[in-house]
């Protein structure tokens, strides 16, 4: 086993949707997942005139929650992040401060709860492999495939390719 993870709902998620997070995060990364206090709904974050929510701000929150020893932590929210790079981002990581999040909002749009925890879980696992050292995949069916919209999400899955596998192994060697 790797270490413990914390999973924490940032504003209006649902701790069962958290739950249903936890067990792929669990099989693919080998870790325990505790849940965490939850944060209230991250205004600090909004961009006004983008009508977002900076990444980056939820990040550094996240950042205070974290006990030592834990291996990271991984925030789950439901409003629209963007970076200063990007449009819109589906989650960001900072693996220094060993934190990431990811956000339902682009996610959920007009489908069935059974599709958005699958789609979640997709992303959920690509952030929480960003926040151990991964790097964005080129094979569309790897959970580290860089999504650019909720089809994405629907192809790929949670399990890692076997270069991800790799690296993995690599990178927890080394830490």
């Amino acid at each position: 086993m790797l270490g413990q993870i914390q999973l924490v709902c940032v504003g209006n998620v649902s701790r069962g949707l958290l739950r249903e997070l936890a067990q792929p995060i669990m099989d693919t990364f080998k870790v325990q997942s505790l849940a965490g206090v939850a944060l209230t709904h991250p205004q600090y974050a909004l961009n006004p005139p983008r009508q977002q929510f900076h990444a980056t701000a939820i990040l550094r929150r996240l950042t205070a929650q974290l006990h030592d020893g834990q291996l990271g932590i991984v925030g789950v929210c439901d409003v629209d992040l963007f970076t200063p790079e990007a449009e819109f981002v589906f989650g960001d990581s900072d693996r220094e401060g060993r934190c990431a999040v990811m956000s339902i909002a682009r996610l959920k749009a007009e489908v069935p709860p059974e599709i958005l925890v699958r789609r979640a879980q997709a992303e959920t696992v690509g952030a929480m492999g960003q926040l151990l050292g991964l790097s964005a995949c080129d094979d569309g069916h790897c959970a580290m495939f860089a999504s650019r919209s909720p089809l994405d999400s629907d192809r790929k899955g949670t399990e890692l390719c076997a270069d991800c596998r790799h690296d993995l192994t690599r990178l927890t060697k080394a830490g």
